[in-house]
């Protein structure tokens, strides 16, 4: 049924999730965010109602007619989601990639390490770590902004990208237009739960 209708059950069911934002540098006055920015929240309470209803009025040996019942509501929620988190990194990205320019060579190298690279290692963390495939999601989203955050500052003043940032950039590029962003986390996600359990590291902090 997911398949069929391209829908995925976690995906659609971590939409509270889903409505977080990206985060932003800390000492990034707020106001430079994108103006007009639509919060997506009318599309959130469609697909939250809309789920709701599913759950009432579902039989309960047949709960995937609530991902068709729901598909219209879903798509809305997550293109209004994309297009809104799209707007905020480019905000995002204009001024960290200025504010790292800025900076001397050791305090660039120190801040990339502190905000931005311990925070992937974070948020990989706290994927492999994740219970369900929701939350791996959820997590693995995080990382992604994080990652390209890291890859605009590199790229705007030449620092060399990590193996995983080249690989990010490889990976979207040869997928564009072919399969959204979350479409290849979902797929990334899958392949590592499907494999043996791995040992467990200790936390880094966050």
């Amino acid at each position: 049924m997911e398949r069929e209708w391209s829908l995925n059950w976690g995906e659609v069911h971590g939409y509270r999730d889903r409505m977080q934002f990206p985060e932003i540098p800390r000492n990034m006055p707020t106001h430079l965010l994108t103006k007009d920015l639509n919060m997506c929240g009318d599309f959130f309470d469609g697909i939250e109602k809309c789920l709701d209803h599913g759950r009432a009025s579902e039989h309960p040996k047949r709960p995937f007619e609530r991902l068709v019942g729901c598909k219209t509501q879903w798509f809305r929620f997550d293109r209004c989601v994309r297009n809104r988190d799209k707007r905020i990194l480019e905000s995002v990205t204009k001024w960290e990639t200025d504010y790292a320019s800025k900076l001397g060579q050791m305090a660039v190298q120190d801040y990339l390490q502190f905000n931005i690279d311990k925070r992937v290692r974070f948020f990989q963390y706290m994927s492999d770590q994740a219970s369900t495939q929701q939350k791996a999601v959820f997590f693995e989203r995080h990382k992604g902004f994080m990652l390209d955050r890291g890859i605009a500052i590199r790229k705007v003043l030449g620092i060399p990208l990590s193996k995983e940032e080249t690989e990010r950039v490889e990976q979207v590029k040869s997928l564009e237009g072919k399969e959204t962003d979350m479409n290849i986390i979902i797929k990334n996600i899958t392949s590592r739960l499907q494999q043996p359990e791995k040992h467990r590291a200790e936390a880094p902090p966050s």
